[in-house]
């Protein structure tokens, strides 16, 4: 298996990043070691799911640390009804996204990994929704006025990408309805199954997404290999 250099990653962090599904043998992690070389790599991300004990135990053998445990959840897009104070984000909205993004994730597993600066964690967050904006996603739906959203959504090929609400909005639905309108918007382009990740830690999150029809479908770990420290 050949891991995959990440560019938009690399270039944010400015340090080269890759990533790579966790080998399952000796072997296989030598060649990754090796390509990680060759290619000069800092940091590389290895995804294991929690069904192969085997990749997990290899990863924590050859000094890969674990960052996250996130839960997979899946809902039928069809079975979603349509719902009402949403829209599409604008140019207008996009100070106030970036200020929701830059505090909404601070539990990620960036922010959790010291060898990446909170600042750059922070920003990357920033970027992430204004590219989204700007057509990394497909749709941004987003809760509030124009000029003054308390929340957002980004649907990005079958899976809600990132979804966060102003810490000031909370408590009060936002989250559920822009989970239904991702959802149903999913179904309005045909999507049948959409996904959607969470912190195995972050209970409030999974339970507001099984409220909203998803189901759990897997378990996934998440783990950064550093060759060399920024």
């Amino acid at each position: 298996m050949t891991p995959e250099f990440l560019q938009w990653d690399s270039d944010h962090f400015g340090v080269r990043i890759a990533r790579t599904h966790a080998p399952r043998n000796t072997p296989d992690w030598r060649a990754v070691d090796d390509w990680a070389f060759n290619n000069q790599i800092n940091c590389l991300y290895v995804f294991a799911t929690n069904k192969d004990s085997a990749a997990i135990k290899l990863a924590e053998e050859h000094a890969a640390r674990c960052m996250d445990e996130r839960i997979i959840l899946e809902a039928i897009g069809s079975n979603a009804s349509a719902v009402s104070g949403l829209r599409m984000a604008e140019q207008a909205d996009l100070a106030e996204l970036e200020a929701i993004a830059a505090s909404s994730f601070i539990d990620s597993r960036f922010f959790r990994d010291p060898n990446f600066p909170r600042e750059r964690c922070e920003g990357l967050f920033r970027t992430w929704i204004r590219k989204s904006v700007h057509g990394y996603a497909r749709a941004v739906l987003v809760a509030g006025e124009i000029g003054a959203p308390t929340g957002f959504v980004t649907c990005r090929d079958e899976k809600i990408d990132l979804l966060a609400v102003a810490g000031s909005s909370r408590g009060r639905g936002i989250g559920a309805l822009l989970t239904n309108g991702a959802t149903h918007w999913f179904a309005s382009q045909c999507v049948r199954r959409v996904s959607v990740l969470a912190r195995s830690s972050n209970d409030s999150a999974i339970r507001l997404y099984k409220r909203c029809g998803f189901v759990p479908a897997s378990t996934e770990f998440v783990f950064h290999k550093w060759y060399t420290r920024p």
